[in-house]
């Protein structure tokens, strides 16, 4: 992540700008992993196994959504410290900003569902089914941790 999180973005050509590489080559897979494993790290976020599964499927992504998640994340990881670089902060002040983070990661994927739905009409190619298959684990994992670090917080199960 860098020093500034990125976005917040208007559209997606804007986001794909924010982690577009300086000489304009193509952003794959495995930089948006790198991307989002540091964005992870500097918000001193621990990856399990399953962790790392998830954030390879959202590798797997299009450019504009890794840049809005990295973004969200950032940005909560920076408000959770009142903006202010090298504060500790507890979980009860990072983690409504987080839930809020999961919360827009959920809607998001959600949405990419329901539009790749509207376009891929009858039965699509196996390679599709497994993406949209991964899209619904991913979609599910980001809701099941969001409602989990709800209720460790002392909120609600919504």
């Amino acid at each position: 992540m860098s020093a500034t999180p990125l976005g917040p973005f208007e559209t997606g050509s804007a986001a794909m700008l924010a982690v577009r590489p300086e000489d304009g080559s193509f952003t794959g897979r495995e930089a948006l992993a790198d991307l989002l494993k540091t964005t992870l790290q500097t918000a001193h976020v621990d990856l399990g196994d399953w962790d790392r599964t998830v954030l390879g499927w959202l590798a797997g992504l299009d450019v504009q959504t890794v840049a809005a998640v990295t973004g969200w994340i950032g940005r909560a990881y920076e408000a959770g410290l009142g903006a202010s670089p090298g504060s500790a902060a507890s979980p009860a002040e990072t983690g409504p900003a987080v839930v809020e983070v999961l919360r827009s990661a959920a809607d998001a994927l959600a949405a990419g569902l329901a539009t790749w739905e509207a376009h891929a009409p009858g039965d699509p190619a196996p390679e599709a089914r497994r993406a949209r298959r991964a899209a619904i684990a991913t979609a599910d994992a980001v809701t099941i941790t969001m409602s989990r670090l709800r209720v460790r917080l002392g909120g609600d199960r919504s």
